[in-house]
């Protein structure tokens, strides 16, 4: 739970939340010397966009969540060694794309 919502608490949590969770993210930006400067523009569109919806009548907590995701605290990236879970949907998906690509002289 956020106890402030200062900038310099903003970007402690953007800063952990990366590291965290966007481990590639955050080596290329520290790499090109990026990181504080993304972190603070994150942090300050977030603030922007809890501004504008506490002028939509949202309380402060609302504005948080209803804003935290688009900029700051953004989802984790992919995995690329995840395989896709075994899911009949997408096997069947899978099948009737083959069926498109295959060509019709061939039946």
């Amino acid at each position: 739970m956020i106890h402030s919502y200062s900038p310099e608490a903003l970007i402690e949590l953007g800063r952990k939340h990366w590291k965290e969770h966007l481990p590639k993210k955050v080596r290329a930006l520290t790499e090109s010397g990026k990181l504080e400067t993304e972190l603070a523009a994150a942090v300050a569109l977030t603030l922007k966009d809890m501004n504008e919806f506490k002028a939509d009548g949202l309380n402060v907590h609302e504005s948080w969540q209803a804003s935290r995701e688009l900029h700051l605290l953004l989802k984790e990236e992919p995995d690329p060694d995840d395989q896709m879970p075994d899911n009949p949907a997408w096997d069947a998906m899978v099948e009737v794309n083959r069926m498109y690509r295959q060509d019709p002289e061939e039946d």
